[in-house]
């Protein structure tokens, strides 16, 4: 028997100071946490400097604020 899952998305928020810029694409390619294709690629949603970032890569949408950190997905094998 085959069960369908309940959810098909999947988010995480970490609450905290965050500085806007150390979450760019770029910033985070140089740390290694994505490459530089998907910091590239990277699609920018909302761009309000010292406020609030938001974009999409291929699996994920990362949302940054001065006090929460958010990333959502939808794409397997993320969820």
């Amino acid at each position: 028997m085959f069960m369908e899952p309940e959810f098909c998305n999947a988010s995480v928020v970490l609450l905290g100071k965050f500085e806007l810029e150390g979450f760019l694409p770029e910033a985070m390619a140089q740390a290694k946490i994505i490459s530089q294709k998907e910091a590239k690629a990277a699609q920018f949603l909302t761009l309000l400097p010292g406020a609030v970032v938001k974009y999409r890569l291929t699996w994920a949408d990362i949302t940054i604020e001065p006090g929460r950190l958010l990333f959502a997905t939808d794409r397997p094998p993320y969820v």
